[in-house]
């Protein structure tokens, strides 16, 4: 139980630290600090009721959130967070991709290929991104390439 105590604080601590953070970096979004202690106590309970044995997959989910909450170019996670507009019960809940910047570029890109706007902006965010479809013939396997992880079919070669 004891080692539980400790690793809820020090969770509860960087959450803390990486909210505070990027709360400073909000200037049009007024949260004192505890607001921020209280959204990173919940963000944590909510992981511990995911996870009650604290065990690997409680580790890796809290190093996804804080690794998304802590990304300069994921401008919406944090916001939805601060504002309360993202739970922290479905925070727990997202996968890594659903945080991510990348799925926000797909999304763009999607609902622009909708709209019949033009597509340069939304390729260009997977570009900066980095996307590395394009170097797909000279790496084994690449999670940022759409061909390895079957987002873009891969080409039949000719027979």
């Amino acid at each position: 139980k004891q080692w539980y105590q400790r690793r809820v604080r020090g969770v509860r601590k960087h959450l803390k630290t990486l909210i505070s953070t990027r709360a400073k970096e909000a200037t049009d979004l007024l949260v004192t600090e505890d607001e921020i202690v209280k959204i990173a106590q919940n963000i944590e309970m909510s992981l511990y009721k995911l996870y009650p044995d604290c065990g690997n997959r409680y580790k890796a989910k809290c190093k996804a959130i804080c690794f998304n909450i802590s990304d300069s170019k994921n401008l919406n996670l944090y916001r939805n967070i601060l504002s309360g507009t993202l739970s922290s019960e479905k925070l727990a809940k997202m996968t890594p991709e659903e945080m991510s910047v990348r799925v926000k570029a797909k999304q763009l890109q999607i609902s622009q290929s909708s709209s019949s706007a033009p597509l340069d902006s939304a390729v260009n965010i997977m570009d900066m991104l980095g996307d590395t479809t394009a170097q797909h013939g000279t790496h084994v396997f690449d999670v940022k390439c759409r061909k390895c992880t079957g987002k873009v079919p891969k080409q039949k070669e000719p027979k």
